[in-house]
C-alpha cells in the first residue's frame, strides 16, 4: 500500500481504508489518483498489473506521454465511469476510470483494471466507494483554493527584490520551498493543447500546481499564457524533475508548454534579475522556434546583449549600422555568409564547410562585404560583435517568418 501527502490526517486514512475494502470486495487492485494523475493511494496488488501502474507506484507520478491520450477519452469531463482500451504504445492494459466528483468539482480518479472485464455488479460497488471518496476528497479541496492563492502570492513576492527575503523565508517555513539548493527561476510560455476540451481549458492550472505532493516543493504563479516557477535545486536533475512535473500538470489543464526560459540566482536578492533573464530567454526560445528544452540564460551567449530590447528588425538596425547596410542592400547571400563566418569564429575552413562552398568563393563574398562596410567591419572587436548579434536577430526573424 502507498500513501501520499496530498491527502492528510484522517482523510488519508479514510481513503486508504475505502480502497482496501473495495479491493477485498472485488478481488481486484484499486488505485486513486488526484486530478493531476498523481497517485494518492493504492491497494495491495491483486491480479493484472501493467508498466504504467508500476511506474505510478514507484515514481508517484505517471510519465507525461499517456496523459493526452487518457484525456482524449473524456475522463476529465465525465460524471460516469469511462472504459479505456489497452494501449500497447504506453504499456497500458484496459482499465475503467471512475471520476471522483463532488458536484462539478473533480477531486480525483479511481481506477480498476478491466481485465477480466469489470461486471455491472462491480461497477455498482465501485460507484458506492467513489461517492464516499468524493465526500472525503471534496472536503480536502475546500482548502486548496486558499493554498493556491497563497502560493501564487508568495511566488510573486519572491521575484521582487524588496520582498524576496521575507517571501522565501515564509515559503520555506510553510514547506513550499526546500531549505537547501541553488535558486532557479523558470518562465514557461503556454498555449492551448490541441486535444483539450473546453472544460479542461477553463480550469485554473494554479490549483493543480498547488496540491501537496512528494518530492522537492517549488513555487508557481500562473498568469494567462505564462507560468513563473521558483525552485531550489541541488542538481540539474532536480531542475529537470520540476519542469517535467509542471509540464505534466499543465497538460491536465488543457495547456501545453511551448517555450521555457531559465536562469539561476545566487541568492534571494538576485531572484528578480533571474526572473527578468528567464523571461527574456523564453522570448528568445519562442523567436528561435525551439520548444524542446529550456533555454538557459547562462548558455545564451551574445543573445544576452539584446535583453531589454524588442526582438524585431528595428533593434537589429539600432544595434549595428553595418547590419542595417547589409540587410538593406538586399544581398541575402552576403549577410548569411557573415553570420556563418562569425558563428565559426572567423575560421575559413569551418565556414566553407558550413556553407558548402569553396574557400575562394568565401573569400570573394567576404571581400565584397568589406568593400561595403570597410576593412575592419569583420575584425574590430565590438563592431564585429554588434554586427554578429544584429544579424543573428535578423536571421531568426527571417526563419520565424518562414515558419508562419
Amino acid at each position: 500500500m502507498s500513501k501520499d501527502k496530498g491527502v492528510v490526517g484522517e482523510g488519508q486514512n479514510a481513503v486508504q481504508i475505502l480502497v482496501d475494502e473495495l479491493c477485498d470486495e472485488l478481488g481486484r487492485s484499486v488505485a486513486v489518483d488526484n486530478p493531476s494523475f498523481e497517485l494518492l493511494c493504492a491497494s495491495a496488488q491483486v491480479g493484472a498489473i501493467d508498466q504504467r501502474r508500476i511506474s505510478a507506484i514507484i515514481d508517484r507520478s505517471p510519465p507525461p506521454e499517456p496523459v493526452p491520450w487518457m484525456l482524449s477519452h473524456g475522463i476529465q469531463d465525465s460524471y460516469a465511469p469511462v472504459r479505456l482500451p489497452a494501449n500497447e504504445e504506453f504499456g497500458m492494459l484496459p482499465r475503467v476510470c471512475f471520476p471522483i466528483r463532488q458536484g462539478r468539482q473533480l477531486s480525483g480518479y479511481l481506477w480498476l483494471f478491466d481485465e477480466p472485464p469489470v461486471s455491472e455488479k462491480e461497477l455498482e460497488a465501485a460507484g458506492r466507494t467513489v461517492s464516499q471518496l468524493a465526500d472525503i476528497l471534496g472536503a480536502e479541496d475546500v482548502t486548496l483554493q486558499d493554498r493556491a492563492e497563497l502560493i501564487r502570492e508568495l511566488t510573486a513576492r519572491t521575484v521582487v527584490k524588496a520582498t524576496a527575503l521575507g517571501a522565501v523565508e515564509e515559503a520555506v517555513g510553510l514547506g513550499h520551498l526546500p531549505e537547501d539548493g541553488r535558486f532557479s527561476v523558470h518562465v514557461l510560455r503556454l498555449g492551448p493543447s490541441g486535444g483539450a476540451t473546453a472544460a479542461a481549458r477553463a480550469k485554473d492550472p494554479q490549483l493543480e500546481l498547488s496540491r501537496p505532493r512528494l518530492g522537492r516543493p517549488y513555487l508557481a504563479r500562473y498568469t494567462p499564457g505564462q507560468l513563473t516557477i521558483v525552485s531550489r535545486d541541488r542538481s540539474s536533475r532536480d531542475s529537470s524533475t520540476v519542469l517535467a512535473s509542471v509540464g505534466r500538470l499543465v497538460r491536465t489543464g488543457g495547456l501545453e508548454v511551448e517555450h521555457t526560459g531559465s536562469a539561476m540566482a545566487g541568492s534571494e536578492l538576485e531572484l528578480e534579475t533571474a526572473r527578468d533573464r528567464a523571461e527574456f530567454a523564453a522570448a528568445v526560445s519562442a523567436l528561435l522556434g525551439d520548444g524542446q528544452a529550456p533555454l538557459m540564460w547562462e548558455e545564451m551567449g551574445t543573445w544576452r546583449l539584446l535583453q531589454g530590447r524588442p526582438l524585431n528588425r528595428q533593434t537589429a538596425y539600432e544595434v549595428s549600422d553595418d547590419a542595417r547596410k547589409l540587410i538593406q542592400d538586399g544581398n541575402r547571400e552576403g549577410w548569411q555568409t557573415v553570420v556563418a563566418y562569425l558563428d565559426s569564429g572567423r575560421n575559413v575552413a569551418a565556414t566553407s564547410q558550413k556553407l558548402s562552398i569553396h574557400r575562394a568563393t568565401l573569400h570573394y563574398r567576404l571581400e565584397r562585404v568589406r568593400e561595403m562596410l570597410g576593412p575592419d567591419a569583420l575584425d574590430d572587436g565590438w563592431r564585429a560583435v554588434s554586427l554578429h548579434v544584429a544579424l543573428k536577430l535578423h536571421h531568426a526573424l527571417q526563419l520565424r517568418a518562414g515558419r508562419r
